[in-house]
């Protein structure tokens, strides 16, 4: 037992703290064998909420410096806490120090008495202040003032969310350091691995999956943080979130994985990037699009060519009926075209199919007037592009533009549509034949 208990009471007399036994006073000393006003106001404002610039600690009508050890106090000990109300004034002062990351400006506004969680006319508390703009020495002051660490603006945004989306590492060390809740995330869903990932922050992604932060949480809209990183083609961060083992393929609300929005944005570095982590290549939005269909929609050629290149089915159709081949087709993208018939497309016959309104990729060549997407598809399908529902229409098509157009195929093919060679010319190369109707 000590000499004497040390108790702290109320204005009222309610006695708040009691220190009646070696044990209690372990708690606070920290073996040092003395206990400081300054030991008992962290002590009280870790147990109670109360910050230690607002206490005074008060014996026989005499303010207590913060240095001096109750111990040595003539016993009984009987200490009365005063709490002070916080100055506004001093607050927002505050405020504006741990914006600016003057740190003696803001010890001075807290031993006036500034609340260390105030919120200024933005919403904005001391903590994110300083966690925003990368102060994290600011950040160990405040917290030691009481503030509160996982204390959200209105938006949800936390001090951690401030400083992921600063790109700050020191700070979201610190703070993490300090119990800010790593997963805590905005009103939008939004968590500080996604503002992280989405401001392109990889050493803070990094280090937040390290920390054991949810690599998969999603916003509200179903977007993860590799889903935002696809779409704006930070193929730096999606690397990273692929290699800590994020899931490649959780689709947003709409169905879109991230491989679908890669591809649709242009993105060709991230779409190899996720192909060669495994993503599905054929997993489609609830409408049907898939990364491949969306490439060629979207005119990505690139995008395209690596899809290819991992395999992806370049004949898988919509709902609907229409394929990657028809839209390349129609929007005559000759490239596109080459790469899909190199990639196997057209070879199965539903891939050459009419449509419900009876279009088939060459039609819709000709129909535009594309001929060298006629040409190739002509070079690459050859016969298998004049089936018995597509033959007419093409004849039409051909005696209506009364078009000339020059084909790289054998004469076999062109006979397919009732085609006659024109008789060789001496500028003509080897191997070519030019048809009309």
């Amino acid at each position: 037992m000590l000499a004497a208990a040390i108790e702290i009471v109320s204005i009222g007399g309610k006695v708040l703290v009691s220190f009646a036994a070696q044990a209690d006073l372990a708690q606070v000393s920290a073996d040092t064998g003395t206990l400081t006003v300054e030991q008992a106001k962290r002590y009280i404002q870790a147990k109670f909420g109360l910050g230690k610039f607002a206490q005074r600690l008060v014996h026989d009508r005499e303010v207590l410096g913060d240095d001096i050890d109750l111990l040595g106090l003539p016993s009984p000990v009987r200490v009365v806490l005063v709490l002070l109300p916080y100055d506004r004034e001093q607050g927002l002062a505050l405020a504006q120090a741990a914006r600016a990351g003057v740190l003696s400006t803001a010890q001075q506004a807290l031993r006036r008495v500034a609340d260390p969680d105030i919120e200024d006319a933005q919403d904005w508390t001391p903590l994110c202040h300083a966690a925003s703009f990368g102060h994290a020495d600011l950040l160990h002051l405040l917290h030691d003032a009481g503030a509160d660490v996982n204390k959200a603006m209105r938006s949800g945004a936390t001090p951690l969310f401030c400083a992921s989306e600063g790109g700050h590492l020191q700070c979201v060390r610190s703070l993490c350091k300090l119990g800010a809740e790593i997963n805590k995330a905005a009103q939008d869903g939004a968590t500080p691995m996604f503002i992280a990932a989405l401001r392109q922050h990889t050493q803070v992604v990094r280090f937040l999956c390290d920390s054991g932060a949810e690599k998969d949480k999603a916003r509200k809209d179903g977007a993860t943080p590799i889903c935002i990183a696809s779409l704006c083609g930070l193929v730096e961060v999606v690397a990273l979130l692929c290699e800590s083992g994020a899931d490649c393929d959780k689709a947003t609300a709409s169905g879109a994985t991230p491989l679908c929005t890669a591809s649709q944005s242009g993105h060709a570095d991230v779409v190899r990037t996720l192909c060669g982590a495994g993503a599905d290549k054929e997993r489609s939005t609830k409408d049907g699009m898939t990364p491949l269909r969306m490439a060629v929609q979207s005119g990505h050629v690139e995008v395209l060519r690596e899809l290819c290149d991992a395999g992806a089915d370049p004949d898988r159709a919509t709902p609907d009926g229409v394929t990657p081949m028809l839209i390349a087709a129609q929007s005559g993208h000759a490239e596109m075209v080459r790469l899909l018939c190199r990639a196997g497309a057209g070879r199965r016959p539903v891939a050459v199919a009419a449509t419900r309104n009876g279009e088939t990729p060459m039609l819709l060549a000709l129909q535009n007037r594309h001929v060298e997407v006629a040409r190739l598809l002509l070079f690459y399908l050859g016969p298998s592009i004049a089936t018995a529902q597509s033959m007419e229409p093409l004849k039409e098509v051909f005696f209506r533009r009364k078009k000339q157009i020059e084909i790289d195929s054998s004469v076999s093919c062109g006979c397919f549509f009732g085609l006659r060679p024109l008789r060789p010319t001496v500028a003509q190369r080897p191997g070519r034949s030019q048809w009309v109707v």
